[in-house]
């Protein structure tokens, strides 16, 4: 895409990354309440499957990203330069 754009030079990396939180609630509210889409999506669910998203996501947070005290959720980030 970005040659078919006149773009040359183009160098990409993946940037190691993620997301810390002081306990593992901190995923599903940074979706409720750190974005837009994602928190409207969240919003309109009936209370039971709200329940039942935030109450899954907490758990594989809980066991999956334990760091110490704090849990810390990967989030690669994509580096792309290029020339114009």
């Amino acid at each position: 895409l970005l040659t078919a754009a006149g773009f040359s030079a183009i160098q990409s990396s993946i940037v190691p990354s993620g997301w810390d939180f002081d306990r593992p609630e901190g995923f599903i509210e940074m979706f409720e309440r750190g974005t837009v889409r994602a928190a409207e999506l969240l919003s309109r669910q009936p209370a039971q499957n709200l329940a039942a998203i935030r109450s899954a996501l907490t758990a594989e947070v809980r066991e999956r990203f334990a760091n110490g005290g704090r849990w810390r959720v990967p989030a690669p980030a994509a580096l792309v330069s290029a020339t114009a």
